[in-house]
């Protein structure tokens, strides 16, 4: 839909653009002048998108607009007669020609090659976007440009030097990416004996869209704890700004094709770690001498933890017996020594239950809702009650810790939502003064523990979070559309340890009620505990998943380095 609405306001764009022209062509100067600036107007408003101007986005668009606008401009050279009215006439070629070519111009504009990061001795010639901005800033500014010499009666010359100047910026721009691919070329030859140097033990292999950088940084941290080298190979190059984001000084390396990541594969090699399902992992795991290990990015009874393509990997790490069970309780056979119980290295940090309830005033409620999902068998999100559940929790005298998982953002009415909870929590602090956590704040600048420290109840759907909130005792609901709360609970088993309610406000508050007065799923919480999250002790919960981490990459033993809390 969104793409068909964009269609109709280019192809509207267009057509005013040639009624503009049109009547300029006829001389009917005011009237063409100003519909020639309004489509001006809508064709930079489409050049130049919220992300504001970069050359990768503005080069090459709304070709056919500018060229029809351009052949307007020779309306004004027709019917005002400038000085040396040739050169005009072979200004405004040239400029229909520019424009034209930017199509080739874009593909080479946003050329990058090898890209990488923290790889010691692989020197990288860095995109000088400022060469690529100037040419987007003359390229908008040259129809206007002609338009008011045309106006003014300026010399033809002039309007040959404004068509000169966006030439030259293009050919600035492709001299520089020309520039870049030869460096490029050097660094790549130059990749494999850069990574023998660097000697990984171990990669981290991450291939998923933009902004799913939780799934590395969920693990980065704990992988770094085993002490050795080792680098993250980044398959698509949308996330590839995304992986920088979290990777601290972990070497990065963006492989593209399949070549690349063969080629990015040193001899120090003994396994490759994975944090999701994606497709193209299946390039990788074909390479047998390794031992190719799936962590996933969270434990849960989603369709996603217990997916058949799991069972392609050497290993698959889970935190507890749960999630070994989850496989065979839904026909997946997967041999028994493929799994390791290793715990959930994230839940350190998780502190236990210290409120009594009682009474919710007063009391920090976290709602962290899911997102759709990609299919059918995954859409487990209550967004669409989120302004009902945050209306009931204000009731309550509870502060709300508002946390929807980060892909909820990508859908427009799920944006809505959020934006209609925030609304909701800003009066309640106006009329009230409690101190509700949302926006940045809570999704951004606190991270789950944070988060889940903050909560003496939390508010959920079906996902990995309900695992890890378990590790702290603390009571929790799971909303979910289903009348049928027995099927419900066999299909998720962690449920047990929930109060399952609808998502309507009444059911809502009665469950509420019941949690503060009498709690009668406690002693289920902690037994589901260890079920879920593996039967350590709480002092060196960690040390089962750096003990099988270094296994799988070779180590004869562990040799984890302080985590940051314990520095």
């Amino acid at each position: 839909m969104r793409i068909f609405k964009w269609d109709i306001a280019d192809t509207a764009i267009a057509l005013v653009a040639t009624a503009g022209t049109i009547l300029l062509l006829c001389d009917v100067f005011a009237v063409g002048l100003t519909v020639w600036a309004v489509a001006y107007c809508g064709m930079l408003a489409r050049v130049i998108p919220r992300g504001g101007l970069s050359a990768g986005r503005a080069v090459g668009r709304q070709l056919t607009a500018r060229i029809i606008l351009a052949f307007g401009v020779a309306g004004l050279v027709l019917h005002r007669e400038p000085a040396v009215e040739w050169l005009a006439w072979l200004a405004i070629a040239v400029l229909v020609l520019a424009i034209r070519v930017e199509t080739t111009l874009r593909k080479v504009s946003t050329y990058t090659g090898i890209r990488a990061e923290n790889l010691p001795g692989l020197r990288l010639r860095p995109n000088r976007h400022g060469v690529d901005l100037a040419y987007v800033a003359v390229a908008t500014l040259a129809l206007p440009a002609l338009l008011l010499l045309g106006v003014g009666g300026v010399a033809g010359w002039a309007w040959l030097a404004v068509a000169v100047i966006q030439v030259a910026a293009g050919v600035l721009v492709a001299a520089e990416a020309l520039r870049r691919r030869r460096a490029s070329r050097t660094s790549y030859e130059a990749l494999p004996e850069a990574l023998d140097r660097l000697a990984p033990r171990f990669v981290l292999y991450w291939d998923a869209p933009a902004r799913s950088q939780y799934q590395l940084a969920m693990w980065l941290p704990h992988l770094e704890r085993l002490g050795v080298p080792f680098y993250v190979m980044v398959r698509n190059a949308a996330s590839y700004a995304d992986a920088v984001s979290v990777a601290g000084g972990t070497p990065i390396v963006l492989c593209k094709t399949m070549q690349d990541a063969e080629r990015a594969r040193p001899e120090s090699l003994r396994a490759a770690f994975y944090v999701n399902n994606a497709a193209r992992n299946s390039h990788f795991v074909r390479f047998h001498e390794l031992t190719h290990v799936q962590l996933l990015h969270g434990d849960s009874d989603k369709a996603p933890s217990y997916n058949p393509v799991t069972a392609m990997f050497d290993r698959i790490f889970v935190a507890g017996r749960a999630g070994r069970d989850r496989y065979s309780a839904h026909g997946i056979d997967i041999p028994a020594e493929k799994f390791r119980i290793v715990g959930r290295p994230q839940v350190v940090g998780i502190e236990r239950a210290t409120w009594t309830g009682g009474d919710l005033s007063g009391a920090g409620v976290l709602y962290a809702p899911t997102w759709q999902g990609y299919h059918d068998d995954a859409a487990y999100s209550s967004m669409g009650s989120a302004a009902a559940i945050a209306r009931v929790v204000i009731e309550q005298g509870s502060r709300l810790i508002f946390r929807p998982h980060p892909y909820c953002h990508r859908d427009p009415g799920f944006r809505a939502i959020i934006e209609q909870v925030h609304e909701l929590l800003r009066d309640d602090t106006r009329r009230t003064g409690r101190d509700h956590l949302f926006g940045e704040v809570a999704e951004t600048e606190m991270s789950l523990i944070e988060c889940f420290n903050a909560a003496d109840v939390m508010i959920a759907d079906v996902s990995g979070v309900l695992a890890d909130f378990l590790y702290s005792e603390k009571p929790f609901l799971i909303v979910t559309d289903t009348s049928d709360t027995e099927e419900f609970v066999r299909e998720f088993p962690l449920a047990r340890a929930a109060y399952v309610v609808d998502g309507s406000p009444e059911a809502m508050r009665a469950t509420l009620t019941e949690v503060a007065t009498t709690d009668p799923l406690a002693d289920m919480r902690r037994a589901q505990r260890t079920y879920y999250l593996g039967d350590f002790p709480e002092a060196g919960y960690e040390d089962a998943f750096l003990a099988a981490a270094a296994e799988a990459a070779g180590l004869r033993r562990p040799s984890p380095v302080a985590a940051e809390s314990d520095r």
